[in-house]
């Protein structure tokens, strides 16, 4: 509650606080106003007691913004020797425009601000100096000079001094080094909570009132009744539960504000609370309405990220750092100071960046320094300069900041991911420092921090309530927490690489997230993954060494990703995608691409994703033309408004199934997973060596313009089969195969549609696994359904073959063949 922000507003069960702080004003010369943080003494003095002595025919003046620099002081304070003129020229700046008129005149006549107040005022004058511990904490030579001047206020005028202060700050007034004045000069007033349900209860029904007289309308409550007693009923519980620390102020704001919040705008119902809150009670539902507010207030800085068009990758990573920071901003319920910068030290720092050079590191701090000051300048109070793209900071473009003559090195440790795939190293660390000054941001709009500059490239960062903290950190337990579990969210939004990073979303929150996504240039290297995927499409991705575990595909696509070393162990398949043509059945244009490094168009125009590529591309692309996803295999994907390359192929999401567009496959391990309705692994244009399908029940796998050396599909060991289904289904159409082992007791089939293969090994009974090789050419094949002469390769143990062509076959030339083979399938980063 703000000074003349709720001016048609009583403030409400403090009438016997402001009666006993007037008398005790009255009384005395300066008066010492404590409390603990969060019980309401701002709003005591600015809502309460000016207003009120304002009405009593005082003056009052209200100090209480100390964050000026340093610097700034000594310009201000000039080459003074006496302290309290020091302190009589800061309070002059400070208080600015809020000096009275009188006064004023006397200050342009060349008196002091204690003389003109006392020659104007006298006993008529209250002088306010709220939070005054900013002083302590940031300018402790400035501290010592208020205190000289309020000693001679006491001293020498009528002036009566106000200090107000959270209590365990109080200590320093009253040290050696604090105020010196007599007993009965100086009196202290501590601020009691409140407590009485009535006055609860009147807090909560008063917007009510304020309603009905806006609008003239009783009908229209803001909360009902039985929500009020409920509330009531809570608070009385939480009192008999003995647990101050968790029933306040704050809590009752902080309930009152998500209830609102959540209903959007509707009447409060006490259904909304068991709603919002389900069995929760007492302490337990004020200490969650903390949480439960911080999460309000993230969520509509996420909403306003989107409805201005900031990047969804932009705002996620915003959201982690809120997260990474709650750790910090408190220690054991009280709040803790941090530099920006030290902050920016303890949560920017990733260990992916380990590996940059001093060179690199340097060249980040540079530009994060210009970040820095851009930030201190848009929050500056005299800051009145219109945003353009060379001062708004949230979307300068990174060369702006770092220098387009700088040199930046290479991404040699693959150490950058998603939207700066493949971009410098340097880029992704300044990258991250936006995010995180965006963070402070959020925190410091949602009115959860307090920003001061106490120097020069010194900005300190602190929780405006000590409860806050408690509240930040239970929220962000919520989410994953700072350093437990990684969200999808955020693992499906980062500016580097994630290594060896466990993530299990196996609950609701993350299921709703993943489902239908479009993510583009992930970086997951040695991670394990658990989660349901549905209808997900990863493009052009990077899961080298990662495994997928207990997961549930269905619907989903892999794009021109690397699979190096990447196993999918006891996951599911669910459905199948769309079968993919006999060969018979190829389009023309389609069978021209066949066999090229193919490429393909993703999404629909301006997605997320497209967004998020245009904001961090540069040269930034020109707008008003629709971009959408372009992958090619070898690079990162981007935002294209036209085809790039001729050997672009038709991309549609699938409806069920697992299936692999494109990409590297290097020793791909699929290890006792189930097949479901009907469930299928597709690979389609993909090149590699190295796929092994073992310990394995069943298999439905279907291959289309695949170049592949080494295939392995086996049952586990021992495992016998009680009836004979036919479980293992596999189809290869117009692809190039090497070295395949079908293994011991498999029962189904196998067909190869126009395919040319070497080296196909059946050791299953050729009654219960048939191979079939229609139309297709072979080489060292055994236990397979017979072949026609033509088929067979001309190979032997002195060439590789070479033969004309026949009247039933083209022209073969073995050596070639096998060199455009080995170029599709060596491994390649």
């Amino acid at each position: 509650m703000k000074e003349d922000r709720y001016a048609a507003r009583q403030l409400i069960g403090r009438d016997t606080d402001i009666k006993k702080f007037k008398r005790l004003l009255f009384d005395t010369d300066v008066v010492v106003f404590t409390g603990a943080s969060g019980v309401g003494k701002t709003s005591m003095l600015q809502v309460g007691l000016v207003p009120d002595l304002r009405e009593s025919g005082y003056t009052v003046i209200v100090c209480n913004k100390w964050s000026r620099r340093s610097d700034e002081i000594a310009a201000i304070t000039g080459d003074h020797s006496d302290h309290t003129a020091k302190a009589d020229q800061l309070l002059q700046a400070l208080l600015s425009a809020r000096i009275p008129v009188r006064a004023r005149l006397g200050l342009s006549d060349g008196e002091s601000l204690l003389s003109a107040l006392d020659t104007y005022y006298r006993d008529k004058c209250v002088v306010v100096l709220d939070q005054f511990e900013e002083l302590m904490r940031y300018q402790p030579d400035a501290f010592q000079w208020l205190l000289r001047w309020i000693e001679n206020a006491a001293s020498l005028t009528k002036i009566r001094i106000v200090v107000s202060l959270r209590v365990e700050h109080e200590h320093q007034l009253n040290g050696s080094s604090g105020l010196r004045l007599g007993p009965f000069s100086q009196k202290r007033y501590e601020l009691p909570p409140i407590t009485k349900p009535e006055h609860v209860r009147e807090i909560v029904e008063s917007p009510n009132s304020s309603r009905a007289e806006a609008l003239g309308d009783l009908s229209l409550p803001v909360i009902s009744a039985s929500a009020s007693k409920r509330i009531e009923s809570a608070w009385t519980k939480a009192g008999e539960e003995g647990a101050p620390q968790d029933r306040g102020l704050l809590h009752l704001q902080a309930l009152l504000f998500a209830l609102w919040m959540r209903g959007g705008g509707r009447c409060i119902e006490a259904s909304d609370v068991t709603k919002h809150f389900p069995k929760l009670n007492g302490a337990a539902l004020f200490k969650a309405a903390l949480a439960e507010a911080v999460e309000v207030s993230v969520d509509k800085c996420s909403e306003a990220c989107i409805s201005t068009g900031i990047p969804d990758v932009l705002a996620a990573r915003a959201k982690h750092y809120v997260r990474a920071m709650s750790v910090h901003l408190s220690s054991g319920g009280f709040k803790v100071d941090h530099s920006r910068e030290d902050l920016a030290q303890l949560v920017v720092f990733r260990e992916s960046l380990h590996e940059l050079s001093a060179e690199a590191r340097n060249l980040g701090e540079q530009a994060r320094h210009r970040l820095a000051t851009l930030v201190d300048e848009s929050m500056a109070e005299s800051s009145i300069a219109p945003l353009t793209l060379n001062n708004d900071w949230v979307a300068i473009q990174r060369e702006s900041l770092l220098g387009a003559e700088v040199e930046l090195p290479a991404d040699l440790g693959d150490l950058t991911a998603g939207v700066l795939l493949g971009r410098s190293p340097v880029e992704s660390l300044l990258e991250e420092y936006r995010a995180f000054y965006f963070a402070i941001e959020w925190l410091r709009l949602c009115e959860l921090i307090r920003i001061t500059t106490p120097e020069e490239n010194k900005t300190m960062v602190s929780l405006i309530h000590d409860l806050f903290g408690a509240g930040l950190i239970q929220w962000s337990s919520t989410q994953g927490g700072a350093f437990g579990g990684l969200t999808a969210e955020n693992a499906t939004h980062q500016f580097s690489v994630l290594r060896g990073v466990r993530m299990s979303w196996k609950n609701l929150r993350d299921k709703s997230f993943l489902e239908g996504r479009l993510l583009v240039n992930q970086r997951w290297k040695y991670c394990d993954v658990s989660g349901d995927f549905r209808g997900v499409t990863f493009a052009n991705c990077d899961f080298q060494g990662t495994v997928f575990r207990d997961c549930t595909f269905d619907g989903v696509q892999f794009v021109n990703c690397t699979l190096d070393d990447v196993e999918l162990l006891d996951c599911t398949v669910h459905g199948a995608p769309i079968p993919t043509p006999a060969s018979d059945d190829i389009p023309a244009d389609i069978r021209a691409k066949l066999g090229a490094e193919p490429s393909f168009f993703i999404g629909e125009a301006d997605t997320p994703a497209v967004g998020s590529l245009l904001w961090y591309a540069e040269p930034r692309l020109p707008g008003g033309t629709p971009h959408r996803i372009y992958s090619m295999p070898g690079v990162a994907a981007v935002a294209s408004a036209e085809s790039t390359s001729m050997s672009e192929l038709p991309f549609e999401p699938q409806p069920g199934g697992l299936t692999m567009f494109g990409g590297r496959l290097s020793s791909l391990k699929i290890r006792n997973c189930n097949f479901a309705r009907k469930g299928q692994i597709s690979l389609r244009h993909a090149a590699g060596t190295s796929v092994e399908l073992a310990e394995q029940k069943q298999v439905r796998l279907s291959m289309f313009d695949v170049a592949l050396r080494g295939l392995t599909i086996t049952r586990p060991v021992g495992y016998e089969l009680q009836s004979k289904p036919r479980d293992f289904v596999l189809e290869f159409t117009e692809s190039h195969l090497i070295n395949t082992w079908f293994g011991v007791g498999l029962r189904g089939s196998a067909t190869f549609d126009w395919c040319v293969v070497w080296q196909v090994l059946n050791a299953a009974d050729r009654e219960d696994f048939k191979v079939r090789m229609p139309k297709g050419r072979q080489y060292g094949v055994v236990n397979i359904e017979p072949l026609q002469d033509w088929q067979r390769l001309s190979m032997s143990e002195t060439s590789l073959g070479n033969e004309d062509a026949t009247e039933n076959a083209p022209a073969w030339d073995g050596r070639l063949a096998v060199r455009a083979a080995s170029q599709k399938m060596d491994y390649r980063r």
